[in-house]
């Protein structure tokens, strides 16, 4: 294979020595957000609307009108084309087509996972998200954001070295675990916790058989044991085969103390994968991610993968096995923008990054669903609005609202960084774009 394949995923990991491009979360500007219909601009159209535009009274009587007056299409006039604008929008009693956020929302970035918390008591959010580091340049920023709260940055001088493609999990109380990442100076195989009611990050005493350090790495809490998988991840620049893991451990939350499970594990070495834990099955699932064998350390034998198969691994016999599945399988991908839902067992998938294809469709552009109870694929059609594709994006779910959260994320190997922040109704399946009232990056 030519040094040149392996461009892309040196600039993932070391990279970004080329000028940073960013696309920003726009500032919410009335005027060029509102859509026909929306005449007090609320970002609602509602009957609410049409009854403060008839109330005026200049529908086609020649005279002229502005936007709070009916006139939704530029003509200076308000007539049945107004009208016909504002039906075709198919917002008509939909909910609102963008939703305002207050707070400066972080700097745009990838590989900066997210996790959901509980809610401060007393607050009108029941949950929080919690977000730290990422990438491009690195950082070791902490953000929460709720939706009715917007986006806070937590300053204090606790937090973690500057990071991203770690992971962060809940801890299944009311904080989050990290575990490992990478900067440019070194790889991390920490582990720290969050307490929400301090706004502080701690970081844990371990022993046993620790993980070297990683970062792409996967992890999931098993809320029987109290135990956190990890699995899989990178070291060096990921050029080699020798560079990914195929290691499986677990963390005793309650001991601190790691148990070494397979050094080769099944699934194989990989990079960016999905893993998920399902309580009804009480087993983690793993699914996609990047893998490269076949190399003896040199170029030549350098073969790169991206696996579809599902995996499960079983916390009582500690070992994984292949999980047969029906559907429209996706293509393999790494590091998608994923939603868990526990309660019904449904995986959402978009999007993510797959190099092997041709160079106009290697970012993925595609949704799914995998239903665990039936094992079964089931590709989604979007309709209306929808984000731009990307991978390494930060996402968690709400299951409180079935609203999933999706922010930032790559469209290339981390020259291009977006912080548009977009929510997605499991329901409805559909995305509603997020802008902010106070974006100043």
């Amino acid at each position: 294979m030519k040094l040149s394949k392996l461009l892309p995923l040196w600039l993932v990991v070391f990279g970004a020595c080329l000028p940073v491009s960013v696309a920003q979360n726009q500032h919410c500007i009335l005027e060029d957000l509102t859509e026909p219909g929306d005449a007090n601009r609320d970002f609602e159209f509602e009957p609410n609307d049409l009854i403060q535009v008839m109330r005026i009274g200049k529908f086609e009587t020649g005279e002229l009108a502005g936007w709070e007056e009916g006139d939704f299409n530029g003509d200076g006039v308000f007539d049945e084309g107004d009208i016909a604008a504002a039906f075709a929008t198919g917002n008509f009693m939909q909910g609102p087509y963008r939703l305002v956020v207050t707070g400066t929302p972080p700097t745009p970035r990838g590989g900066a996972p997210a996790v959901l918390l509980p809610g401060p008591v007393g607050s009108s959010d029941d949950r929080l998200i919690l977000l730290f580091g990422g990438m491009n340049p690195i950082t070791g920023d902490t953000f929460t954001f709720g939706q009715s709260g917007g986006w806070a940055e937590l300053t204090n001088d606790t937090a973690p070295a500057r990071r991203c493609h770690h992971t962060l999990i809940s801890d299944g109380q009311e904080g989050a675990i990290l575990f490992g990442g990478f900067s440019f100076q070194r790889r991390y195989n920490d582990t720290l916790r969050f307490d929400p009611l301090t706004s502080t990050w701690t970081e844990l005493p371990t022993t046993g058989d620790i993980p070297a350090p990683r970062c792409l790495h996967v992890a999931a809490l098993i809320s029987t044991t109290n135990e956190m998988l990890m699995y899989g991840g990178i070291q060096g620049g990921g050029g080699v085969s020798d560079d990914f893991f195929l290691d499986t451990s677990l963390l005793d939350l309650n001991t601190g103390r790691w148990e070494r499970i397979s050094s080769d594990s099944p699934p194989g070495a990989r990079a960016g994968a999905i893993a998920v834990y399902s309580s009804k099955e009480d087993a983690v699932f793993l699914w996609g991610g990047l893998q490269v064998t076949d190399s003896t350390g040199n170029l030549g034998g350098l073969s790169e993968a991206y696996p579809n198969e599902l995996w499960r691994f079983d916390p009582i016999d500690r070992t994984w096995e292949t999980v047969d599945v029906t559907g429209e399988v996706p293509i393999g991908r790494e590091d998608p923008t994923y939603f868990w839902d526990d309660e019904f067992e449904r995986l959402y998938v978009f999007h993510g990054f797959n190099k092997t294809l041709p160079r106009e469709v290697q970012l993925r552009d595609d949704a799914y669903i995998l239903h665990l109870a039936e094992l079964r694929w089931e590709r989604l059609e979007i309709e209306g609005d929808a984000p731009e594709p990307r991978w390494r994006a930060s996402s968690v779910l709400d299951p409180s609202s079935s609203q999933g959260w999706m922010f930032g994320g790559w469209q290339d190997f981390g020259v291009t960084n977006l912080n548009d922040m977009w929510r997605f109704d499991i329901n409805a399946k559909k995305w509603l774009k997020t802008c902010s009232l106070t974006d100043e990056r």
